[in-house]
């Protein structure tokens, strides 16, 4: 579909981003069966979480996980943003 040829890549993206930052999805992405959704543990998620908001940069944070999903809508620029934002909260 239209939506998975879009947003796989930048879920690969995502992933490859996070991995490099040191950071372990809960869940790894298999080539031809992404789910759109990245999500990592890290006992700072509250903290994390309040500076992406700062930011403008939306994902979900609940029990300590910070969840991260790409769609139809998102751009290799709005993770490479995620990531940028990330990077500086680790």
């Amino acid at each position: 579909n239209n939506i998975a040829t879009h947003a796989d890549p930048l879920v690969a993206q995502l992933e490859a981003g996070l991995r490099e930052l040191g950071q372990t999805p809960m869940a790894a992405q298999r080539e031809g069966n992404y789910s759109g959704i990245l999500a990592i543990r890290h006992d700072r998620a509250d903290a994390i979480h309040a500076e992406l908001e700062a930011a403008e940069v939306h994902v979900m944070n609940h029990a300590g996980r910070l969840r991260m999903a790409m769609h139809g809508y998102n751009t290799a620029i709005d993770v490479e943003r995620f990531l940028d934002v990330l990077r500086k909260a680790l």
